[in-house]
Parts: C-alpha cells; structure tokens; sequence
C-alpha cells in the first residue's frame, strides 16, 4: 500500500488481517488498537477520500480517479493533493443483488458494509470523508457507523427514502430518492400521452416506494390509470413470468395499455421485455428505473434487436448525457484516459468527488467533518455533469431531474421529462463545482497550451497530451485546425504545394484542379469557360491541339483533323481557297487559280484535262485525238518541227529545218515537187 493514491483492496484486506494476527499474539502483553491507520506514509499536504466501491465494477472508480487526477494536475485543493483509498469489499454481496432481490441483502452484506465504514473512520490518517456503497442497503447500513464516528459520508446512488429520514447530518446522496423519481416518470408519462399503464415490480423496499410514488402521482395529479399490477420475487420461475406476460397481452388487446414500467433489477427486466416481445407484446414501450442505466443492460438490449431483427422502445430515467454540450469535455477525456464510453456511475463518481472537492475548497481546506457538511449543505449551488447540485437540510439533493434515455430502432436519444430533445436545453447558468478545464476541451488549465478555446474550435476535438495538449486537433498537419479546415485529409503531396485558409490545396485559377495536380494552374477565366480536364487544362473536345474555349469547331472528326488545324481548330486550308486540305486535291493553289475559279476538288478549272487550266489555256475544249500527243505550255496540242501541223495530225514529226524550209505537204512531210 506504498501507493496511498491507488490502495488495492488486496492489499488493504492483508493489512487489516495482519492487524488481526498481530493483535492475538500480543493481546495477553499490551492489547491492540484496531483503529490503526492502514498507512502511515500519507503526507500531511494530501486529503484522502475512501471509496467504498469495487474497482472492477463498472466504471465508478474510473471516475472518481479522473476527477482526482484533474484535481491534482491543477495544483490540488487549498495547495493539498488528493488520494483514494478504494475499498472493494462489497464485491461479492453486488454479485449477487446483480442477479436477485434487494431482499437478499441480509445481515451478512450489511455488517460487510459497516465493516468497511468502520475501516475508514479508524484509519490514521483519517480520510476526510468517504463516497460508495452502490445500494440503498449498503449505504444505509454503513451511514450509521459515519454519523456515529463524525465522518462525511455521500452515497452517489442510493434512493430509497430511508437514507436521509434519521436525522444525520454528515450524510448526503447526489439522486432524488424513488418517492421524487416516481413523481418524474409519471411526469414523463403525462407528457407522452399515456392513460393506460402497467406496473411490474419487485418486492423490495426500493421498488416498492417507487411503484408507489409512481401510481399515486400518475393517478392523482395526471389521471393516469394503473390497470394492471404485479409484484415479485426475483426468483419466479419462467412459467409465472410466461403467465404475466400472456395475462398482460390479453388485457392489452380488450383495450390498449399505453407503456409497461419495470422497477427490478437488469437481469429480470431484460427477461420480462423478452418474454412480452415473445408473446407478441411489440408495440407496447417500457419504462424502467434508474438502475437499468448500465452498459451491461443496453449491449444486452441491443444484441437482443440485432440478433432478431426486431426493435424494442425502452425508457430509462438518467443524470447523464455523455453528448450533451456541457458534458463533452469530460466525455473525450475520459475516453481518451480509458477508451471507453463514461456511464452515469463514471459521472456520479466523477461528480461527487468534485463536490466534495468544492466543498473542501469553500471550508479553506479544512479536513473537517462538520465544516465540509455545512459548505455542502448551505453553499452556493454547482454544477455537475448530472445537473446541479445543491442540498435540503436534511442531505437530500434539491430540485435534480432526471432525463430519459430512449432507445428504439434508431438508436439512442435523450428526452427531457416534458418528452422534447434534451440536447436542445439550455446549458446551466451556474458555475462548474471544480472548473479545472477553463475552455472544456479535457485538457486542465495548467496542461492545456490553449486554454481559451471557443466551443466552436473544439468541434473535431484537441491533442489531449504532448506540447499540442489542449490544441484544437490538425489531422492532416497542413497547420490548419480541424474546426476550420474543409479539407481535413490532405496528402503531404497536396500540401506541399500549399493550402488556403480554408485548409484546402490552393487552386490558383480557382478550375475545382488544385495546383497540386494541376497541369494547367494558370488558366484565364476565358480559358475555363468551357471546362477542364483532370489534369486542369482547357478542354480539347476533338484533341485536335486547339482547346474548345478557342476552337471555331471544337467537335471535328479523325479525317478532318488528319491534315491539320489551323488556330482557330479549324481544318487547315493551305491556299486559302476555301477547301479544307483534309478534302483539296490542289491545296497549294495560286492566287490566280483561284481568282479564275477552282473546281470542287480545289483545283484550277481545266476543261479539257490537258493540265493546263482554263485561265491559261489558248485551246479550252482539245479533244481526246487532240490530246493524244500532248500540249504545249499554252494548252494546244503540240507541234514538234513547228511545222505548224499539230502532232496529231503531223505524219511527219520531226521534220528538220531544211526540210522545213522547202516546206511540208498537207501531212506534215517535206515538199516533193
């Protein structure tokens, strides 16, 4: 037990036991005092708080050790740390109010619980005051033995109304008692439009003041009839649960039963809900006590919906809103501290120590009893993460309502007791009992290197440790916090060109192509108005090199582009001669082919087909005859000698200039005279 911060309860049992041994052997020499301290090394600038609670029961302890933890880091009340000393003797006597009545809880379970109170008030140092003992019996069997030895004692969930009705002064709960929240669930039950319900309950004390306080409020101020009632032990056999709910499914369907409320333990409710949805009871919502609200209940529940496809409307009376705005800080702490979900026991945990802690701080760090009792019963109202908390003389919590957790096919909500959105209620106007965390991100003040955060920035939440500790969270690193960064996920490749303020990769030419991948980062507004491709440049429709914005025909075919585009993408027309190359036979027309006219194949007109054009041609109409041999640059049939007879109708040819010059006959040949 070296570390008093975090007492294992084996080694407090083996210490005490050891007390035990040691006191037989001497008793006959000098006699013993019990009341020794379980540890001497605890320094005298701590407080020691006990907690009588199994460590591994639920995630009570988790809690009280997160609200200590927060206490500490910010310096620790009045300049003193704070300890637990955490006692899980009541392990085995919660197994078995787990799984049956709190008629069980017999002597044997209350003398354990007044062993433990006995503990802690013999303990030197002493413990400034003790919180625990999950039920009812528990707290009352061990509040007796705190009042007796002057110790400050508060029960977190105790509700039966006997716990506050003995005239203690040093005795105060952190839950309405059952005659107040029956009284709220008839409230509820009023405001979702019931008239008709039915009642199942155990036979304890607990239950009973419930289903009491329930019927009379229900029925007096609401007129809300109780049609249908049954009392139990928690070891009916199956036949008598079957029995209830085909009784009950009988009755519902004569005349419609509005809601069924179950006030017993988890194991038996989630029984009786099973056995009514198997008897054909689905339409029909159960309300249960507060108790139910425990992770065990709901995975069970909704494990139950999964595995038969079928949904089931449950209502639960909690303090605890894990999502509420005014809750989330301490919700993303505490996962990140235990990688779980907080419960209402991690808030009641977490609430009672930082009550006391306030109270503590209000009496200037006093570990009196008496002194903290009275800051705790006239001190200014605080607030918790279960709501306010301010006291009755008589250690009952004052004016704390409870909220509905609803569970249906769609999931979870949270109701006020008015049936609206709970998240929608305003958050409350007084101060946090202990406020270590000034801009609720779950970082401390004196951890938290941002500690003014708006509740906007804490959106996409903080770093929770390290030199960012209490830094609105940057996913991407791109120096842009989360909260204000669109673009949460950006590769080191896109960042690496550059982010706006917006967090997003730059966009120079604002094409929706960051730079990043943009091959064309620059491109005009004129260049755009047309659209860009993934690589971000100007579209190319016909990817004929010229883009659409620019393109006078921006959808042309292979064969049109097959001779090239000119830039304004239109099928080059090399002479200018109004035919495209891709169709222009002569696509190097001259100026003056063209001015005397081009046929449809670009090329100048030659009637003839002598390859002289027209424009040219001294003989526009040679026959094939006169063609046979050729013609000359002027289009005319050619004349070899120059004889003046045309080659085609020359016999002779190639007569030479003395032949010529004797002349030639009708057939081009020589004179014979």
């Amino acid at each position: 037990m070296t570390d008093y911060a975090s007492i294992k309860t084996s080694d407090y049992h083996i210490a005490r036991l050891f007390r035990y041994w040691l006191c037989g052997c001497m008793i006959l020499v000098a006699g013993c005092d019990l009341s020794s301290g379980i540890s001497d090394a605890v320094k005298n600038d701590t407080l020691s708080i006990g907690i009588a609670w199994p460590e591994d029961h639920g995630l009570f302890v988790a809690g009280a050790r997160l609200a200590v933890a927060q206490a500490n880091e910010s310096g620790g009340v009045s300049g003193k740390q704070i300890e637990l000393v955490i006692d899980d003797s009541e392990a085995s006597q919660l197994e078995l109010l787990e799984h049956g009545s709190a008629l069980g809880f017999g002597e044997t379970g209350k003398e354990i619980s007044r062993t433990i109170a006995r503990d802690f008030t013999a303990s030197s140092p002493r413990v400034v005051a003790v919180v625990g003992h999950q039920y009812s019996g528990m707290a009352f069997a061990a509040a007796h033995a705190y009042q007796q030895n002057r110790m400050l004692f508060i029960a977190p969930t105790a509700t039966d109304t006997i716990l506050t009705t003995m005239d203690f002064d040093l005795v105060f709960r952190m839950l309405p008692t059952n005659l107040v929240l029956g009284a709220q669930l008839a409230r509820f039950a009023h405001a979702r439009g019931y008239s008709r319900v039915a009642v199942f309950n155990e036979r304890s004390e607990g239950a009973l003041e419930l289903t009491d306080a329930f019927s009379q409020q229900a029925s007096e101020k609401y007129g809300i009839k109780t049609v249908m009632q049954k009392s139990f032990f928690n070891s009916m056999p199956e036949r008598e649960l079957t029995k209830f709910a085909v009784e009950f499914r009988r009755q519902h369907h004569q005349q419609p039963i509005d809601a069924i409320l179950i006030f017993t333990n988890s194991e038996l409710s989630l029984k009786i809900i099973k056995e009514f949805r198997k008897r054909g009871v689905g339409d029909v919502p159960f309300i249960g006590n507060d108790s139910l609200d425990q992770s065990t209940f709901w995975n069970a529940l909704q494990t139950w919906q999964e595995q038969h496809k079928q949904s089931v409307n449950v209502a639960i009376p909690t303090v605890f809103d894990p999502q509420h705005p005014q809750n989330i800080s301490f919700t993303r702490r505490f996962r990140h501290e235990y990688g779980k979900e907080p419960d209402r026991y991690a808030a009641l945990a977490y609430d009672s120590i930082n009550n006391l802690l306030h109270a503590i701080q209000h009496a200037g760090g006093s570990n009196d009893s008496l002194k903290i009792a009275d800051e705790l019963r006239y001190g200014n109202v605080c607030r918790g993460l279960t709501g306010n908390i301010y006291y009755q003389d008589n250690g009952d919590v004052r004016d704390k309502f409870y909220l509905i957790k609803w569970l249906d096919n769609k999931g979870f909500s949270y109701l006020t007791l008015d049936n609206k959105n709970a998240d929608k209620q305003p958050i409350s106007e007084h101060a946090l009992c202990i406020d270590h965390d000034r801009d609720k991100d779950g970082v401390i003040n004196p951890l938290d290197h941002s500690p003014d955060d708006k509740p906007e920035m804490l959106t996409f939440g903080v770093y929770q440790e390290g030199e960012q500790a209490g830094v609105p969270i940057d996913s991407d690193l791109d120096h842009i916090p989360d909260y204000r960064d669109q673009c949460r996920k950006d590769s080191p490749e896109a960042i690496a060109k550059g982010v706006d303020q917006t967090g997003c990769p730059v966009d120079h030419d604002h094409d929706d192509v960051p730079d990043y991948r943009d091959s064309c980062p620059n491109d005009s507004k004129a260049a755009q108005q047309y659209g860009v491709n993934k690589q971000g440049c100007p579209v190319d429709s016909d990817r004929d090199g010229v883009a659409d914005y620019l393109d006078q025909s921006p959808h042309d075919g292979e064969r049109e582009i097959s001779a090239g585009v000119d830039a304004n993408g239109m099928p080059k027309d090399s002479d200018g001669d109004t035919i495209p190359d891709y169709l222009d036979h002569c696509p190097l027309s001259s100026k003056q082919d063209i001015e005397a006219g081009l046929d449809p194949y670009g090329c100048a007109i030659d009637q003839d087909h002598d390859g002289v054009p027209n424009y040219w041609d001294q003989c526009v109409e040679n026959n094939a005859e006169e063609l046979k041999y050729g013609v000359n640059s002027k289009g005319c049939p050619t004349d070899s000698d120059t004889d003046g007879l045309a080659d085609y109708l020359d016999q002779c040819r190639n007569n030479t200039k003395k032949e010529l010059a004797f002349g030639v006959d009708a057939k081009g040949c020589p004179v014979d005279s």
